[in-house]
């Protein structure tokens, strides 16, 4: 009986700690890139913050404070605005609360829930309108210490499978894709390559590890790539655990998260 008692007690815990507690944290995680000289670009990454009504704009703009705490040169955002746009959705307040974010470069690509019922066009012009240059096979050219870095953003694969990435010559090149798979369908090489999509797991039982990302897995996302850094054939990419929550509202082992990188120059 004790046992049993024990069981549902901890079972209790887990439920609120994962549902209550956990996805309303935040960390900010730091990496230093290439650092053999003084000259530093900070670039602050976030992904995924699929707003909802459990995850409304008055959280997000305690995450825009801490985004502005660090100080960024550039900011990128790696998709998945809304978590379902039809669901929920407050276009005006949440353009204002994006103009908040403090950077002299803020850019962003799409991600498959920003396309959901034909609302890629809405999500255009929200971070347009929030001073986003939103990067779909395209490039961003930015000069910082006689060094060029070329920023290219994809588009996401599952809704714009076409890749027509432009040809590009910088001293630096970082890709920008909502979907991490895209590495093994791009040719090319870069320095760096930012995604997001797997919300590192969302749920991480140590005993079954990234046990929702194999529970959402379906045909299209093999989930290869799931937190952190890798070294692919594209380059070295890092898998942003991102911020926010779908289908269960709820994270554990997977504090939600922001990465600032310094790159030197």
């Amino acid at each position: 009986m004790i046992i049993i008692y024990i069981i549902v007690v901890l079972i209790v815990i887990f439920l609120i700690y994962s549902f209550f507690i956990e996805p309303y944290l935040l960390q900010v995680r730091n990496f230093d890139l290439n650092k053999k000289t003084n000259n530093e670009l900070k670039i602050l990454h976030l992904s995924d913050i699929h707003i909802k009504k459990h995850f409304n704009l008055d959280h997000l703009k305690k995450i825009i404070d801490k985004i502005n705490e660090q100080d960024p040169d550039v900011v990128i955002f790696t998709g998945d605005l809304y978590d379902n746009y039809s669901k929920y959705h407050d276009d005006q307040n949440l353009i204002n609360l994006l103009k908040q974010i403090k950077a002299g470069t803020k850019l962003a690509v799409s991600g498959n829930h920003d396309s959901f019922d034909g609302n890629y066009n809405t999500y255009l012009n929200i971070m347009k309108q929030s001073g986003f240059t939103l990067l779909e096979n395209s490039e961003k050219k930015v000069t910082v210490y006689n060094k060029t870095i070329s920023f290219i953003g994809l588009p996401d694969i599952e809704y714009n499978p076409k890749l027509n990435l432009p040809e590009v010559k910088s001293d630096y090149k970082v890709l920008l894709s909502h979907e991490p798979e895209a590495v093994d369908k791009i040719n090319g090489k870069y320095d760096l390559i930012l995604s997001g999509h797997s919300h590192g797991g969302q749920i991480f039982l140590y005993f079954i590890p990234i046990f929702i990302t194999k529970f959402l897995k379906n045909s299209h996302h093999s989930f290869k790539y799931v937190k952190d850094f890798y070294n692919t054939k594209a380059g070295r990419l890092y898998v942003n655990s991102g911020i926010g929550t779908t289908r269960i509202p709820a994270r554990f082992g997977v504090i939600p998260s922001i990465t600032l990188f310094h790159m030197y120059f």
